[in-house]
């Protein structure tokens, strides 16, 4: 038996909203802006094509240490890795899902489209597993 941190589940961004308060994830996103005073990024990642963006507000303090100010800039996209808060109320006219972030890591050279649909795909296999 683990005393160990839950493992985290990979997620695309935009499932976000559907996931537990507390549930331990791991996404993508692309920075829009960086708040300095508060110590958060909202991101965002425009996928499925035509749903409405989904966008995160991250608490990056605990892991300020471990990020360089180019993580920080727009367009930047990051790996985050931490636990799902409360919706957030709208700020700056822009809704999304709080996430308090343990780990953030920039992408490095990312094949956005390949993400996506080894994401889709895993998607479709969990729910495969679940109904056997």
């Amino acid at each position: 038996m683990s005393t160990g941190p839950p493992p985290s589940q990979l997620i695309l961004l935009s499932d976000l909203g559907s996931m537990e308060k507390g549930t331990k994830v791991r996404f993508l996103g692309c920075v829009e802006r960086y708040d300095v005073a508060s110590g958060v990024l909202l991101v965002k990642h425009a996928y499925p094509l035509g749903a409405p963006i989904q966008v995160a507000h991250v608490d990056v303090k605990l892991a300020l240490e471990t990020l360089r100010h180019t993580d920080l800039q727009t367009g930047a996209w990051l790996n985050i890795t931490g636990y799902v808060g409360e919706e957030a109320r709208r700020v700056r006219r822009q809704r999304g899902v709080c996430v308090q972030a343990v780990m953030v890591r920039p992408a490095g050279e990312l094949k956005l489209s390949e993400y996506e649909q080894a994401l889709d795909a895993r998607k479709v296999c969990d729910i495969l597993y679940q109904r056997a």
